[in-house]
């Protein structure tokens, strides 16, 4: 058993075979997550100030444990990539582009990559789809990055720069262990808002991708 512990919250990770994350409510004590970890987090509600819950879950979840689950079908891993890419929205000239790699680590190591810009590039959705894949079936991360993202966007509520309050974080987070901590969909008003479609991507996985001459 591991007890790990950030600012008020305590997160009990049993390592014996098919035991779970235990999330205790937080108490009076001060807070503070991790300072690195914090600046992307601050960054991403700065970028997506629409962000709901359940997108700000989805990030440290991603940034803890990569896709979330396995691949074992690149074909239909190639299918589903392919008409993703051919149903991308125009770009819209008044719309910032998103970034190519979005960090959901702070350094660089995990990213989301994002089809737009990369398919504008000319870069080759094969490598991509390789690295996908490769992530997904490989990456095992931490409950660690998720406990201390979760604090420091409790930080960021406690500051107003959230679309929710701290209780309705930590509601939230305890629903999600009694589902076993799963990954989850972007909310309808982030998609509806940003039209996001990446993947997550171990960066060094990326690194025989060249860009086209």
């Amino acid at each position: 058993m591991t007890t790990v512990g950030i600012g008020a919250l305590a997160f009990v990770i049993w390592t014996l075979p098919g035991a779970a994350v235990s999330y205790s409510s937080p108490g009076s004590l001060e807070t503070g997550g991790d300072p690195e970890l914090c600046r992307l987090a601050e960054e991403q509600v700065r970028r997506y100030p629409r962000a709901r819950v359940v997108d700000l879950y989805k990030f440290a979840h991603q940034a803890a444990f990569g896709a979330g689950h396995a691949v074992p079908d690149a074909r239909h891993a190639r299918d589903w990539l392919m008409r993703e890419i051919e149903n991308l929205p125009p770009a819209d000239p008044e719309t910032p582009s998103p970034l190519l790699l979005e960090p959901l680590l702070p350094d660089g190591s995990l990213v989301r990559v994002h089809l737009r810009p990369w398919v504008d590039a000319g870069r080759d959705p094969e490598a991509l789809l390789s690295a996908f894949v490769r992530t997904a079936n490989t990456y095992k991360g931490s409950y660690s990055v998720l406990v201390t993202y979760w604090e420091c966007f409790r930080d960021l509520a406690r500051d107003g720069m959230l679309t929710s309050d701290v209780d309705q974080l930590d509601l939230f987070m305890r629903a999600r262990e009694g589902e076993g901590w799963p990954p989850h969909h972007h909310s309808t008003a982030f998609e509806s808002e940003y039209e996001p479609a990446y993947r997550v991507v171990w960066s060094e996985f990326l690194s025989g991708s060249q860009e086209p001459e």
